[in-house]
C-alpha cells in the first residue's frame, strides 16, 4: 500500500473505527465517505499531507455525518530538497530537532489528552503507521471562531494559555521565594503541576540548539558573508543599512552558544515549540465538551502542529507566538512592540495562574533571547528576502507581491535585532 495515498490505502474498517470515535458510538455502519488534501504549504520534508476525511454514518436509526482530519508523518529519507537529498539518518532519531515520529508518538502518549488550562490539542482518534516510513494521525476538526487576524486581546489570551501549559511543567528550578501573585492563582487554586515524561524524543537537550546544528538550510554566517546576496535592488529597498543589518546579524551569530547557554539556565518547561497563528485556533471549552454546544465564545485556544514540542526555556513559546506571527503576516511588523506587550502580560498571567514562580525578569530575557536567536538566526524569510531565487516560491505560498513580503520580513529582522541587542547588553539576572 501507499501509505502517503490515503484516496486509495484507506480501507473501509478503518474509516468505520474513526468515525465511531468521532461520533461517541460503539458501532456504526459508514454509509458514504471521500477524502479531499488540504490546502497548504508543506514546507517541511517530513510532512506526508493533510486531509479532510468526511463521511456519512448509521447510528441505530439516524444518519449522521462526521469529518476528521487525517495527517501523515513520514520519514524524509530519500526526498530531494532545493539543498540536495535528504541523506540517510537525517530526521530518524529521538535526538533531531524534526524527528518525523514525535508528533505521533505524543498524541500516541496521551499527554495532549491532559487538560492545560486553556491550552488544549486537537482530540486524537487514533495513530497507526500503515507502512514503515509513515505515521497516520486522526484528529478532530477544529473550527476557528476567531478567522482571520487576530487583535491584541486575543493574542493576550492566546499568550496568557501558552503560560498554562508552560507554567504546568515549569522545573523545580524556579525561585520558591518568588510569590504568585501576578494572577489569579494562590497555593491553593493554581492549575495542577505536571510532570515531564522522561522519554527520549522530549530530551537531547535545546531545541533551538540541535535546529541550529542540525538544519540542512544555508546558516545566517554564509548569508551574511554572501556579498552578492545584499546587491540587489529589493534588499536594498528594505534595508538601506545593509552594512548595520550584516554587522548586527555577525554580532548575534557570534553570541549564538552564549546566548544558548542563557536560555538552557533558565527554568525548563515543556514547549509547543511552534505556536504562532497559523498554527492556533480560537475555540469555545463548550464545543470541546459538547460539538453541539453553541460556540459564541472563543474562551480556549486550540494548538496545532505539536512536532516541535520539547524541552524549553520559559520566554520560548511567547516568543515565538510574537515572532512567528509576524512572519505569517497577521499583524503588522511595526505592531511589533505593542503585540509584545500584550503578549507578555498575557503569559506572565497564564504562568501565575498555573501557580508557577517565575520572576518577571526570567521571563522577559527568556522572551527576548528565544526570539533573539530562533528566529534572527534560524528562520527561513531572511534567506527569502536575500535570494531571488526563492521569490517565486514565497509570493505563491503567501500569495503576496514580493516587495510587500519583503518589507514586513524586514521589519520583523530588525524587531529581531532589537531584541538581540537586548540581550546581548545585559545579564540575564539583571534584565527587567
Amino acid at each position: 500500500m501507499d501509505a502517503l495515498a490515503p484516496h486509495t490505502a484507506l480501507t473501509n474498517a478503518e474509516v468505520t473505527a474513526v468515525a465511531c470515535r468521532v461520533l461517541g458510538a460503539a458501532s456504526t455502519t459508514v454509509t458514504a465517505w471521500e477524502v479531499a488534501p488540504l490546502s497548504y504549504a508543506r514546507v517541511m520534508v517530513t510532512s506526508g499531507g493533510v486531509f479532510r476525511v468526511t463521511g456519512t454514518a448509521a447510528v441505530g436509526r439516524d444518519t449522521r455525518p462526521w469529518s476528521a482530519i487525517l495527517k501523515i508523518a513520514r520519514s524524509p529519507i530519500g526526498v530531494v530538497t532545493a539543498n540536495g537529498r535528504i541523506p540517510p539518518g537525517w530526521a530518524e532519531t529521538p535526538d533531531h530537532y524534526l524527528y518525523w515520529k514525535r508528533e505521533p508518538l505524543l498524541y500516541a502518549s496521551g499527554l495532549l489528552d491532559l487538560p492545560h488550562g486553556g491550552l488544549r490539542a486537537p482530540a486524537c482518534y487514533a495513530v497507526s503507521e500503515p507502512a514503515p516510513g509513515a505515521a497516520w494521525l486522526w484528529l478532530e476538526e477544529v473550527q476557528d471562531l476567531v478567522p482571520g487576524p487576530w487583535n491584541l486581546d486575543r493574542y493576550r489570551l492566546a499568550a496568557r494559555h501558552l503560560g498554562h501549559l508552560n507554567g504546568a511543567y515549569v522545573s523545580a528550578s524556579t525561585d520558591p521565594a518568588i510569590p504568585i501573585s501576578a494572577g489569579t492563582a494562590t497555593a491553593s487554586t493554581a492549575l495542577p503541576s505536571r510532570q515531564i515524561p522522561d522519554v527520549p524524543w522530549l530530551a537531547g537537550g535545546s531545541w533551538l540548539r540541535r535546529a541550529l546544528t542540525q538544519r540542512r538550510s544555508r546558516s545566517i554566517a554564509a548569508l551574511v558573508a554572501d556579498d552578492s546576496l545584499w546587491q540587489g535592488a529589493l534588499v536594498r529597498a528594505v534595508f538601506p543599512d545593509t552594512g548595520a543589518v550584516r554587522s548586527r546579524l555577525s554580532a548575534l551569530e557570534a553570541a549564538r552558544e552564549r546566548l544558548l547557554d542563557a536560555l538552557d539556565a533558565l527554568p525548563q518547561t515543556l514547549c509547543h515549540g511552534d505556536a504562532h497563528r497559523p498554527n492556533l485556533f480560537a475555540t469555545s471549552d463548550a464545543t470541546r465538551r459538547d460539538p453541539a454546544a453553541p460556540t459564541a465564545a472563543s474562551d480556549a485556544t486550540c494548538a496545532i502542529d505539536w512536532s516541535f514540542t520539547s524541552i524549553g526555556p520559559v520566554g520560548e513559546d511567547p516568543a515565538t507566538l510574537v515572532a512567528g506571527s509576524l512572519v505569517a503576516l497577521d499583524i503588522a511588523a511595526g505592531d511589533a512592540p505593542d503585540l509584545e506587550r500584550a503578549c507578555l502580560s498575557g503569559y506572565a498571567a497564564g504562568l501565575a495562574d498555573a501557580g508557577a514562580r517565575v520572576s518577571a525578569a526570567q521571563q522577559a530575557y527568556g522572551y527576548a533571547c528565544a526570539a533573539a536567536v530562533h528566529w534572527g538566526l534560524f528562520s527561513q524569510h531572511l534567506a527569502d528576502v536575500l535570494d531571488p531565487h526563492c521569490y517565486p516560491a514565497a509570493e505563491s505560498r503567501w500569495d503576496r507581491p514580493m516587495l510587500d513580503l519583503a518589507r514586513q520580513w524586514a521589519g520583523v529582522v530588525h524587531y529581531v535585532l532589537d531584541l538581540g541587542d537586548r540581550v546581548l547588553t545585559q545579564p540575564p539576572l539583571e534584565y527587567e
